[in-house]
């Protein structure tokens, strides 16, 4: 059986690997670029 000592020191462990791993996703992760977006109609009719 689990303590309430030890279920909250799991979970600040993994709270702990969380913020960890988002750090490091941020840091090492390639930006999206944006699309760009074309005003037009997507209708074939339009292209005649």
């Amino acid at each position: 059986m689990f303590t309430e000592d030890k279920v909250t020191e799991i979970f600040c462990m993994a709270d702990d690997f969380c913020k960890f791993f988002d750090s490091m996703m941020a840091k090492y992760t390639i930006p999206t670029p944006k699309k760009h977006k074309y005003h037009r109609s997507g209708t074939f009719q339009d292209w005649y």
